[in-house]
């Protein structure tokens, strides 16, 4: 969250207030920049608005396009100034690859279910808040397999990489793994990566699946 008086609004991104949060961030005073332009606070400030336009990207990217472009428009824009402030910073170059990743997956999410439809406009309400508009239906999902009894999925990395777990004891777990049901499509890829999983683990996910034999039919006896 960074300085303190960022960190006060921190509840509000718990609670996926985002239109909330990103106008008290906003509304804090500016703070001056040293001789060279650059502000650790106004760095963090700009990181933090990316974040949560960042997940209002994942929040439409299902339902309405043109307002996920928007979205990630936005975050993008608030990350480059997080650059200019604090160029040092190594998260905000971390997030701008995640953020480029993203929106890989997205533009095969477009390709592979177009809208005929165009999303109605977003109006913003009287005196701020949430903004509101027509969203479609979501796309039919494709259908995934019933869980197998011990099977390493998607959610178990999730819960190992947010408990700390180092990068190396996670890609042992993946590699010993009797049997493994992780879901590699794009929907799969997006919870792997907003999960906080790294490029290098989820290429090895998709290793694994694909070194994975599928499981032998029962050969039916002819009578």
């Amino acid at each position: 969250m960074g300085k303190d008086e960022l960190s006060r609004f921190a509840r509000l991104a718990q609670a996926r207030q985002w239109a909330e949060y990103i106008e008290g961030i906003k509304a804090l005073p500016e703070q001056k920049t040293d001789k060279n332009g650059q502000s650790s606070f106004e760095g963090d400030r700009n990181y933090n608005l990316s974040i949560a336009y960042e997940a209002r990207f994942y929040d439409t990217m299902w339902e309405d396009y043109k307002r996920a472009e928007q979205y990630f428009d936005l975050a993008d824009s608030a990350l480059r100034k997080a650059r200019q402030y604090d160029p040092r910073e190594s998260e905000y170059i971390k997030s701008q690859a995640r953020l480029g990743q993203s929106k890989e997956y997205f533009e095969t999410i477009k390709e592979r279910f177009p809208k005929n439809v165009e999303p109605t406009p977003p109006t913003p309400p009287p005196g701020g808040g949430r903004d509101v508009g027509t969203t479609l239906p979501k796309p039919p999902e494709t259908p995934q397999p019933p869980p197998v009894a011990g099977a390493m999925t998607n959610k178990d990395v999730i819960e190992m990489v947010n408990s700390g777990v180092s990068e190396r004891l996670i890609i042992e777990q993946i590699n010993e793994a009797k049997v493994k049901q992780f879901d590699t499509g794009p929907k799969g890829i997006i919870q792997l990566t907003t999960g906080g999983v790294s490029e290098k683990i989820i290429d090895v996910i998709k290793r694994s699946m694909k070194q994975q034999a599928p499981p032998k039919k029962p050969v039916r006896k002819q009578s």
